[in-house]
């Protein structure tokens, strides 16, 4: 797994403000990736209407922070309706110090944004499978960090896609996923990203 020092944060820590890798910050290069999937710039860089989306700074200061990374697979992408039948996603998220593996599925999908995508993946509530008391039980996020669990996942968890007055990206949770076609699939894609989750009790 990667390096939780080395994902998305706020501005000053991880890689969330200026210190982010090298071209993953730019709105541009969200738009880019969006383009080999056929979506338009604006509909990757418009942010701000997503259930889970958190667009101010100063709103996240002393969150807890959940820190991983998600693979993503789309199931017969429609590049012409932004939609696919079906989005798979595990996610190998990182709290203090546990870490755990969840999976959730989304049919169908809609594929408007990277923080779209996954505010809906997070409202799928997704689970990893535990053992307690030597049986194997699917656990939520919430159960298996600790937390209250809310009426609706996305109440509680949240991204950031914060861009401050001079068009610079300052708190970007979902760094672009790198999709790529699936071989020996027709219309199927898989793609990776980063993130990091701020949870609101």
């Amino acid at each position: 797994m990667t390096d939780a020092t080395s994902l998305c944060g706020p501005a000053g820590s991880g890689n969330g403000g200026k210190e982010m890798r090298p071209g993953k910050l730019s709105l541009a290069v969200v738009a880019m990736v969006g383009v080999l999937l056929g979506l338009g710039a604006e509909a990757l860089a418009a942010g701000g209407a997503e259930s889970c989306l958190v667009t101010s700074q100063s709103l996240l200061a002393g969150r807890a922070t959940i820190r991983g990374a998600a693979v993503v697979e789309l199931i017969n992408y429609l590049p012409g309706n932004n939609t696919a039948d079906r989005a798979d996603a595990t996610l190998t998220l990182t709290y203090q110090t546990r870490t755990a593996v969840f999976r959730a599925h989304i049919a169908p999908a809609s594929i408007l944004s990277p923080e779209q995508v996954m505010c809906d993946i997070i409202n799928a509530n997704p689970k990893a499978t535990v053992l307690v008391n030597n049986i194997e039980t699917e656990l939520s996020i919430f159960q298996v960090f600790g937390f209250p669990t809310p009426a609706v996942p996305s109440d509680s968890l949240k991204l950031c896609l914060v861009i401050n007055k001079n068009q610079n990206v300052t708190c970007q949770s979902v760094e672009p996923p790198d999709f790529h076609r699936i071989p020996n699939t027709a219309s199927d894609f898989t793609g990776a990203t980063i993130l990091t989750i701020y949870v609101f009790n």
